[in-house]
């Protein structure tokens, strides 16, 4: 995303270019943590979105996948869960090569 934000930035539409700059200015640490966590969320409920959109919906299973996935939420929402998304977002804005002033999220 942040390259190709760079690259219209770049390239020689004005108007484009205003507002990618506008949206890499937005892009900090605290929005790269809440994608992380709302990626990991979306995936474990995928599965179960799924089933319950289903036309033959196996509604003893389905009742048992609301529980693993509920399991799952619970379980993510551990300190050792939280602080390994939180250091897979930091590890996602090193990679990308994104200094964030991490003094600011720390005091949150």
């Amino acid at each position: 995303m942040i390259q190709l934000l760079t690259e219209i930035v770049l390239g020689d539409n004005a108007k484009h270019a205003v507002e990618a700059r506008a949206m890499l200015r937005s892009l900090n640490f605290g929005f790269v943590l809440v994608l992380v966590f709302t990626a990991e969320i979306l995936g474990k409920t995928q599965s179960l979105s799924s089933m319950l959109q289903s036309l033959d919906i196996n509604f003893s299973f389905a009742i048992a996948l609301i529980n693993v996935v509920r399991a799952d939420l619970t379980e993510l929402r551990s300190v050792e869960n939280c602080c390994s998304l939180y250091t897979d977002a930091k590890h996602l804005c090193e990679t990308a090569g994104n200094v964030f002033a991490w003094t600011e999220i720390i005091n949150v």
